[in-house]
């Protein structure tokens, strides 16, 4: 698990391995999918993200309505679906 660092970083969104290298928003994001592309950015992330000179925790043009989400977060959604429900309450 990478542990979090603000201090490190443009953003203060980067993230430390265990063997303490520099992780990226990007890297660390739950809707990255490899090869400088993300379920936001299909086509491609843009450069300024990728290089965190951009904070993606704020919507961009483009971003198809994908933020920045750590990838061990849970969205409200899936918290909800996550929750079980009693039957009779």
């Amino acid at each position: 698990m990478a542990a979090f660092d603000g201090s490190s970083g443009l953003l203060g969104m980067s993230f430390l391995n265990d063997d303490g290298a520099y992780i990226g928003q990007c890297i660390n994001c739950a809707h990255y999918n490899g090869s400088r592309k993300c379920d936001a950015f299909p086509e491609g992330i843009p450069q300024a993200v990728f290089d965190d000179v951009v904070d993606h925790g704020v919507h961009i043009p483009g971003d198809n309505g994908l933020r920045f989400q750590e990838k061990n977060q849970m969205t409200a959604e899936e918290a909800i679906e996550a929750v079980p429900v009693e039957e009779g309450t």
